[in-house]
């Protein structure tokens, strides 16, 4: 059976469609652990801050620089399973990216928070959640929608809790914010 110029070009179009969906899939599988991690740790240094805020600087230095060694180690197996599967080398110049876009994000925080100066513990605690919010909608342009529902849903839980939730509104970014974050790891393992 031969196949028409038009019906190899849609046989393409296909495949290549059901390549896209593929990719936008695994980096979904991939984004999971990574989620939860971030989850637990915004439950653990919101909590802390609003709890113990006498002492919250120190829990969020160790918290983010565990998870990004956490978030690393986890991405370089992954990068590795993945390359031994396809029989390619490893996935180190992945790893070192990652390292890059995680400085770039903490340089940028503590950047804007020296440059603008917030005035409450709110704004200090919403900065960090808006802005991952951000970076979520912005991927999902590119990596498939689920990331920019994220993105959305962060900005949207910071938004409410800032308006509606004054006193404990630490509790709540750890509460929502990680919540969120956990939630969206298992959602983004489900095809």
């Amino acid at each position: 059976m031969e196949l028409s110029p038009e019906q190899a070009g849609s046989a393409l179009r296909d495949i290549a469609r059901a390549q896209r969906r593929l990719g936008i899939f695994s980096g979904y599988r991939y984004a999971a652990p990574h989620l939860w991690m971030w989850g637990l740790i915004w439950i653990a240094g919101y909590g802390a801050t609003d709890l113990m805020p006498q002492v919250a600087g120190w829990i969020w230095l160790v918290l983010n620089v565990g998870g990004m060694a956490i978030g690393i180690a986890i991405g370089r197996h992954q990068m590795r399973t993945e390359a031994r599967m396809r029989g390619e080398p490893d996935g180190d110049v992945t790893s070192m990216r990652m390292i890059g876009i995680s400085v770039a994000i903490v340089i940028f925080i503590f950047a804007t928070f020296d440059m603008l100066r917030p005035q409450t513990p709110a704004q200090f605690g919403a900065f960090p959640v808006l802005l991952m919010g951000l970076l979520y909608a912005l991927a999902g342009l590119w990596a498939g929608l689920r990331w920019s529902i994220v993105g959305l849903v962060l900005s949207a839980v910071s938004m409410l809790g800032y308006h509606f939730i004054v006193q404990h509104y630490m509790l709540w970014l750890g509460a929502a914010g990680g919540g969120t974050l956990i939630l969206s790891g298992f959602w983004m393992r489900v095809r």
